[in-house]
């Protein structure tokens, strides 16, 4: 199948970094990144997103699902009205799967385009996990020596939920490891002696269940939260005998997540 003119007019990320480079050190100008969707009809939410954006706006490609864009001259604020009245117009003409992250750039020599990039990608986990259509990345909250941060490390398979968790576990001030398997989650719990570990039970190499049953002798043995999508009562037995604290069901709440961390940790 021929790349649709839309695909084809995009900067790869290098030449969009070096294009931004000048506009984000001049400011005031934003980066957002953009989620698109998949499959067949990505090409003509390409087509239609390329008719939303100002003649100026530089449009890159971020990977296959993802799209950065620059917008100069815009501040955060403005730039985040602007993305969702383009998303929800979209979304209007039957496009799905929308949703942006946004940060800004006063100029000066402080920002990078790499560092507003990760920090749109913040934004765009918070966005999805809100449910809305763009987002600017929140701060984080100042530690204090009455709150330390605390350790987490995350076992899960599934980029999007280790994204979006992650993103929302490193907004609430902790420190975070991901393992993409079982054999990752021992070494990276071995490792980083964290707080609390956050697991799934279906995870290549080794299951949720192995690894509870090797670390449940560990000195220093984190608090677990079991986050699955099994949800039979034998699986839920089985993850409490062997020293799980907490089981949630996948699809789940990032907020009741965190207030069930926040509940271990006291």
């Amino acid at each position: 199948m021929a790349e649709s003119r839309a695909s084809a007019d995009l900067l790869g990320y290098g030449a969009f970094v070096a294009a931004a480079r000048g506009p984000i050190s001049a400011g005031p100008a934003t980066i957002a990144l953009v989620r698109v969707p998949a499959g067949p009809q990505q090409a003509a939410a390409l087509e239609a997103f390329r008719f939303e954006v100002r003649r100026r706006d530089v449009i890159g490609r971020y990977n296959d699902t993802h799209l950065v864009l620059l917008l100069p001259g815009m501040a955060a604020g403005a730039a985040r009205d602007r993305l969702r009245d383009m998303l929800r117009s979209m979304t209007d003409n039957g496009h799905t799967g929308l949703a942006a992250g946004i940060a800004g750039a006063a100029g000066g020599a402080g920002a990078t385009v790499e560092g507003l990039v990760g920090e749109a990608d913040e934004a765009l986990a918070q966005a999805r996990v809100s449910g809305e259509l763009a987002a600017t990345r929140n701060a984080r909250p100042a530690q204090t020596a009455a709150h330390p941060q605390h350790r987490l490390v995350l076992a899960d398979d599934d980029p999007e939920v280790a994204h979006i968790v992650d993103a929302r576990m490193r907004a609430g001030g902790f420190s975070t490891t991901i393992a993409f398997d079982g054999q990752q989650a021992i070494e990276a719990v071995e490792r980083e002696e964290p707080d609390v570990l956050i697991l799934d039970l279906m995870m290549p190499k080794m299951t949720g269940f192995d690894v509870l049953h090797r670390i449940r002798a560990l000195a220093n043995k984190p608090r677990v939260i079991v986050l699955s999508a099994r949800g039979r009562e034998q699986d839920v037995t089985r993850a409490f005998d062997l020293g799980a604290d907490d089981y949630m069901m996948k699809p789940f709440s990032p907020q009741e997540l965190r207030a069930r961390i926040g509940r271990l940790l006291r």
